[in-house]
């Protein structure tokens, strides 16, 4: 068997996707992190993260970027909600695969499918565990609470899918496979513009990990640490085992034989 970590912070993907050097994805890979668990070194990571989307040569045309203050606020976004939960969503999702024999199984045999262990994994371990940063821009009562302009709300996403009003543990874990019907995504005007696009590459991204590593599981003796962010669900690494497998080789590279 040999053991891996299924889960790193790679700046791969800020490379291919934004367009960044490989200097600056290396400097979001520490900034995000710090940004999301909070703490003293917030404010400093943010300016980083900022200083990053300014001053790089991403795809963004830099007389645009310098024209419009919106545009690298929105790459802010991007960055620190968007791509920051899609890869805790992926990560999450592994956790329960390699960390959860009754989950492995149903999808290897075919009695669930990677597209309901991922919603289910948004029920029970949401990557954005929390929103924090809304006012109220007027008095109103929500339940049986009262909220007076201009009180900062902090949105719990985590704890709506554990209401029990919405039936038992075992009601919700049988609902959560089938349902969408939850916050994820955000919803009216500031709702997520690209939901399916963020779900195809999750599910693509487990789906091809299960089929090149079908035997994968939770290294032995393994403990997982969750990053201390009162934002994001987030692990800090996912150490694993599987058997080796065979590399293809390319035709090229067979020696001929005479």
């Amino acid at each position: 068997m040999r053991e891996g970590v299924l889960y790193s912070r790679s700046p791969r993907h800020w490379q291919r996707i934004f367009g960044f050097s490989e200097q600056a994805a290396l400097q979001l890979v520490t900034a995000l992190p710090a940004l999301l668990d909070g703490g003293d070194k917030a404010l400093e990571a943010n300016q980083q993260i900022m200083n990053v989307i300014e001053e790089s040569d991403a795809r963004s045309a830099e007389e645009i970027v310098r024209s419009n203050e919106e545009i690298p606020e929105q790459a802010w976004l991007t960055l620190a909600s968007a791509m920051g939960a899609m890869g805790n969503w992926i990560s999450n999702g592994l956790e329960r695969q390699v960390n959860s024999a009754k989950m492995r199984n149903d999808v290897n045999h075919g009695l669930a499918d990677i597209e309901g262990a991922m919603r289910a994994t948004l029920w029970e371990q949401p990557p954005l565990q929390r929103v924090i940063g809304r006012w109220a821009t007027r008095d109103t009562r929500l339940g049986e609470q009262d909220i007076a302009a201009g009180d900062l709300l902090v949105l719990d996403l985590a704890a709506v899918n554990q209401d029990p009003c919405m039936g038992s543990d075992a009601e919700r874990a049988a609902m959560a496979a089938h349902s969408e019907a939850n916050l994820r995504y955000g919803a009216g005007e500031h709702e997520c513009p690209f939901p399916d696009l963020a779900e195809a590459i999750t599910v693509t991204a487990i789906d091809c990990l299960l089929q090149r590593l079908p035997d994968v599981r939770l290294a032995d003796g393994a403990s997982l640490t969750w990053r201390p962010s009162v934002i994001v669900r987030a692990l800090e690494a996912l150490p694993v085992r599987f058997a080796p497998t065979a590399r293809s080789v390319p035709a090229s590279e067979v020696p001929s034989r005479v």
